[in-house]
């Protein structure tokens, strides 16, 4: 079976990334490109494989998309124009695909399943990567405009990378496929193998949901004072005693605490009190 990687993204465009990578059941690695927090064979991944410094022509592995089972012609949410990006043959860039809704429901959150082959002393093996899209981490960034669910009939580019292998290792080939998709009522849809996507989610979102109630209770002990909040978001990471026992837990955390400096940076305060005055 392909080792299995964990990926969440919560709806940034690539260059502002926030995301978790973890290697079931026990190795946390940290993407080139991702920020320092949290984010094969397996054993190549986890030599942390730095990236040639050696120019190298671009090349583009096969890319193949499969689409979910539909009764009819059209899938109801639809991969489009696979393609990947290698720098060296242990180099993945980027690989990225188009996720189109065709239902009449919008999209909130959504996992693909990246499969990459590659070969190693001519034998091929697999790393199966879950990049997991959620515009609902948590409601107050969705209802300021922040982080936007895919709509009816709209699109959304999903990005990833790099990835890096050991140097005897060749990219063959990659593959994409939706393991899950929730929409706005609730209902989901693909296989959701072994519940990992959809527990993904939700963990991520109660990391987010218990950071939000420990900010409120700093705002009410402190005198309600926006500065002094600032002060806790500016200066303390992830407080020890929110027990958040897991790293999608965490990384939830940190998406909130990011997305609130990111509002007071752009001299939203209203919007900022706002949310601290919601006890939810």
């Amino acid at each position: 079976m392909p080792a299995l990687l964990l990926r969440a993204m919560f709806m940034y465009s690539r260059k502002r990334l926030v995301a978790a990578l973890i290697l079931l059941p026990v190795v946390l690695f940290i993407g080139s490109n991702l920020i320092n927090s949290l984010q094969g064979t397996v054993a190549s991944k986890s030599q942390e494989v730095q990236p040639s410094k050696q120019p190298s022509p671009i090349q583009r592995p096969p890319a193949i998309a499969k689409q979910l089972e539909s009764e009819g012609v059209t899938p109801p949410v639809e991969l489009q124009r696979p393609a990947a990006r290698l720098s060296a043959a242990n180099q993945l860039e980027e690989y990225t695909c188009i996720v189109k809704n065709n239902t009449e429901k919008a999209v909130v959150a959504f996992s693909l399943a990246w499969t990459i082959v590659i070969e190693v002393a001519g034998k091929e093996s697999a790393v199966t990567e879950l990049e997991v899209m959620d515009s609902l981490i948590h409601p107050d960034f969705r209802e300021s405009g922040s982080l936007r669910p895919v709509s009816p009939g709209t699109e959304f580019v999903a990005e990833s990378g790099p990835t890096y292998f050991g140097s005897n290792d060749s990219i063959k080939r990659v593959k994409v496929s939706i393991d899950y998709v929730e929409f706005e009522d609730g209902t989901s849809l693909g296989p959701n193998i072994n519940s990992r996507s959809s527990q993904q989610i939700a963990v991520v979102r109660e990391g987010t949901a218990r950071y939000k109630e420990w900010l409120v209770q700093t705002y009410v002990e402190t005198g309600r004072s926006l500065k002094l909040v600032l002060q806790k978001l500016l200066n303390e990471l992830i407080p020890d005693d929110l027990n958040l026992s897991t790293a999608e837990m965490k990384q939830g955390a940190h998406t909130y605490r990011r997305r609130m400096l990111d509002l007071y940076k752009k001299q939203r305060a209203d919007r900022y009190r706002k949310i601290l005055q919601q006890m939810k």
